[in-house]
């Protein structure tokens, strides 16, 4: 049986079984993203039930964690009414930032045909830009994504690139599936 792969969030529930069942569960993490932009903007955002204004100023003054709390806000429906057009100006927002995992949340939402036109050449080229920043699951999601043809190409060698650079990165997950392509 060929593993199953697909796009993932970076707040993800990560189960793996015999075959690679991984399916796009788009949580985009507010503690992910602070641990990753910690040294560009800190983790000092206050964004509670009410406290959107808030968060907009801070994310119109760059503080990249606002705008991708905003952007989680917006596509989980959580504090927020679910809206995924506003995601993904937050995400873009921060994406344009440098955030990789902005690029990568981003990504994942032109994957999905859930408020906007999925777009899987903006997709790929988003998870590639968050694998260039240094974030595994953008190159976990750039190599399933020229694994499967999704917005590029079917390109195996460029699978295996970008898994490997999952795998450099620090993903268990990026090294095993760089290791059972590199098997067939």
């Amino acid at each position: 049986m060929k593993p199953k792969r697909g796009i993932r969030s970076d707040r993800q529930f990560r189960k793996r079984s015999a075959a690679w069942n991984i399916v796009v569960l788009a949580c985009v993490g507010l503690l992910y993203a602070c641990k990753f932009e910690a040294g560009s903007s800190g983790c000092n955002v206050q964004f509670s039930d009410g406290d959107e204004p808030s968060a907009n100023e801070q994310c119109e003054a760059g503080v990249v964690t606002a705008c991708i709390a905003l952007g989680h806000a917006y596509h989980q429906g959580t504090q927020k009414p679910k809206n995924i057009a506003q995601a993904a100006k937050y995400f873009e927002k921060a994406c344009t930032a440098e955030s990789a995992v902005a690029c990568n949340n981003l990504g994942v939402i032109y994957t999905e045909n859930d408020g906007i036109t999925p777009d899987p050449q903006r997709a790929a080229q988003l998870f590639e830009r968050s694998c260039e920043l240094g974030v595994e699951l953008g190159c976990m999601n750039y190599g399933f994504a020229c694994l499967q043809g999704i917005g590029v190409t079917v390109d195996p060698a460029c699978a295996a690139k970008a898994l490997q650079r999952a795998c450099e990165l620090g993903s268990s997950d990026g090294c095993a599936a760089h290791r059972e392509l590199i098997a067939e």
